[in-house]
């Protein structure tokens, strides 16, 4: 089997299977269970040492921990985006885990805004959102899809995401 697909495949069921199950729990429910984060984050410990890049994940790991931790206790993300998002920075290192983290926010973003634009409510929430003010629980987009949107996105784009 050549590089690229072992590469995916590993990437395939050991991050991208799990992640999308916690996405769609999170769309049915608004939460990422453990049983959907925890094998994400394991399998990425597993791929960084059988692979040699472990280090390169851990530096993913810390980018990840520095944007969502600092969300997360600010209360703009819940428990589950965190450890999912800890688990692709495993994978994606830090450049692929940006990526992954731009891509699903601007997805987002643009879901929010076509979701409110539907209500006739998207300059009430462009408001909130430019001021920065708190979103009410019916209001919030449940994160857990667009950052497995973007990890997809950022491994098919990102030509060696895994390792470079």
């Amino acid at each position: 089997m050549d590089g690229g697909l072992r590469e995916l495949l590993c990437f395939g069921v050991g991050c991208f299977l799990p992640a999308a199950v916690g996405a769609y729990a999170d769309l049915k429910s608004g939460v990422i269970p453990d049983k959907a984060t925890l094998p994400v984050i394991l399998a990425g410990l597993v791929y960084g040492l059988c692979t040699g890049h472990l280090w390169w994940g851990l530096v993913g790991f810390l980018a990840a921990l520095a944007l969502f931790g600092g969300a997360a206790l600010a209360g703009g993300v819940g428990g589950g985006d965190l450890k999912l998002a800890l688990g692709l920075g495993l994978w994606l290192g830090p450049f692929g885990f940006l990526w992954a983290v731009a891509v699903a926010g601007l997805s987002a973003f643009l879901y929010g805004a076509a979701r409110k634009a539907r209500k006739k409510e998207l300059r009430l929430w462009a408001w909130r959102f430019a001021t920065g003010a708190p979103v009410a629980g019916s209001e919030a987009v449940p994160f857990g899809p667009f950052l497995c949107l973007g990890a997809l996105a950022s491994f098919l784009l990102s030509p060696g995401t895994l390792h470079s």
